[in-house]
């Protein structure tokens, strides 16, 4: 079921039922959308999963697919998911690599905003990851199956910049402020696109105008001869060059995201985004965790360090690294995640002594994801680390509680008390 798209420069709102996304102009030599831009992120480094890709084929503009009803970027709040939960499902014919593209664009979007993406199971509202000729999607909930359409899927904001659309988000230049800071030529532009381009009346804005969006159109998108489509005013001119940006979401649309479905919920042990507010690792108990940003961890031994982590693959693989610091701050020791059983692996083992230590998680990449530490302590009252239990350990347990140095506390309450004493003297008699 086809809906005519009608020659003018706004159409009426009622008239259209519309795509996200049309694919690009029909034009053999001009016209290429942000959709199949020929351009890979140089903002984050390389990644096993988004070569750097210098060209993709054009695919000529084509009928609308669907018949949907108009939503857009000032009208977030009737057809957001609820709770940020967004079931998926791929088409059988999308290939392996192409679902973990997906995947990790899903990764990014959540360590965006408090959103939970979830295989489908029996839902009837999700989306419908697919291979087609173009780019496209409905844009918000609509309550049943709902088609994600991609052709470019090695471009890494191609693919966010279609779940976006069907989270809610409307393309930047449809605001009803638009015309303040940009200008369309309808006259440069292919029919098939003047509904992509066009102010819609409830298109509210939310927040500034975001010219560096990864959905905001550029300057010569859907042109038909070459020339602009889309041209900042006079008073925003500096700006014109942030139009068309594919290469990393800019604040507006982290922004926009988080002010829709929450800022996104870190795990139980933040805030350790430093040094100083770094959480006291506990001994021989896997910690499930979650990498937002970068963590830290005190890690409360004094000679002998013996740490693992575990991660999905998809997300740490080509991303995530484990760092060991001393009490200083100096570092010791690196080891980036790498392939290894059901996902990825980091381990890092050893004599670095004096303690404590830290250990420092960071990503290279705009995509967190969740793992596990376990910080492995054989015998904790061996505490000069000489694999055997003698009256040293308890020197130096003592010289270490006098001055109030962190490994000391060993009851784990946070604090260097006498009850640290008692505590160690307690397991030192029982042994190991």
């Amino acid at each position: 079921m086809h809906t005519p798209i009608r020659s003018q420069m706004n159409p009426p709102l009622a008239s259209l039922a519309v795509i996200a996304l049309l694919p690009v102009a029909a034009s053999p030599a001009f016209g290429l959308s942000e959709e199949h831009r020929p351009v890979e992120s140089a903002h984050y480094p390389p990644h096993p999963l988004w070569p750097d890709v210098k060209a993709a084929p054009r695919v000529p503009c084509t009928a609308n697919e669907f018949t949907l009803p108009v939503r857009n970027r000032g009208a977030w709040t009737p057809n957001l998911w609820p709770g940020g939960i967004v079931p998926y499902e791929f088409d059988p014919e999308v290939t392996q690599i192409n679902r973990d593209r997906f995947r990790i664009a899903m990764d990014e979007l959540q360590t965006v905003a408090n959103l939970t993406f979830v295989p489908r199971t029996t839902e009837t509202a999700y989306i419908y990851a697919r291979n087609s000729g173009g780019n496209s999607s409905s844009i918000g909930r609509t309550g049943v199956r709902q088609n994600i359409n991609l052709f470019n899927w090695d471009f890494r904001y191609t693919v966010i910049h279609e779940i976006m659309h069907a989270l809610g988000c409307w393309h930047e230049q449809n605001r009803t402020d638009r015309d303040t800071y940009v200008t369309v030529n309808f006259a440069n532009t292919s029919q098939a696109c003047f509904i992509n381009l066009a102010i819609w009346p409830d298109a509210g804005p939310v927040g500034p105008y975001d010219f560096e969006s990864i959905m905001h159109y550029g300057p010569t998108d859907c042109s038909i001869n070459g020339q602009p489509t889309i041209q900042a005013t006079p008073a925003f001119a500096a700006f014109q060059s942030l139009m068309g940006n594919f290469s990393y979401m800019s604040q507006g649309d982290k922004d926009g995201l988080s002010s829709r479905y929450g800022l996104p919920i870190d795990d139980a042990l933040e805030p350790n985004d430093t040094r100083p507010t770094a959480i006291r690792l506990a001994a021989n108990t896997p910690t499930e965790l979650k990498l937002l940003d970068e963590d830290f961890f005190l890690v409360p031994v004094n000679t002998t360090v013996n740490i693992s982590a575990t991660a999905p693959g998809i997300w740490a693989l080509g991303n995530a690294t484990m760092h060991l610091q001393s009490s200083t701050g100096i570092f010791l020791s690196s080891a980036p995640f790498t392939a290894g059983g059901p996902g990825a692996t980091a381990s890092i083992s050893g004599s670095f002594g004096p303690g404590p230590f830290f250990v420092w998680v960071t990503r290279t990449q705009p995509w967190g994801g969740s793992y596990t530490l376990n910080l492995s302590v054989p015998c904790p009252v061996d505490f000069n680390g000489t694999g055997g239990l003698n009256v040293q350990d308890i020197f130096s347990f003592l010289n270490a509680w006098f001055a109030g140095n962190p490994t000391s506390d060993f009851d784990g309450l946070g604090g260097v008390t006498v009850q640290d004493i008692f505590s160690f003297l307690n397991a030192w008699f029982a042994g190991c």
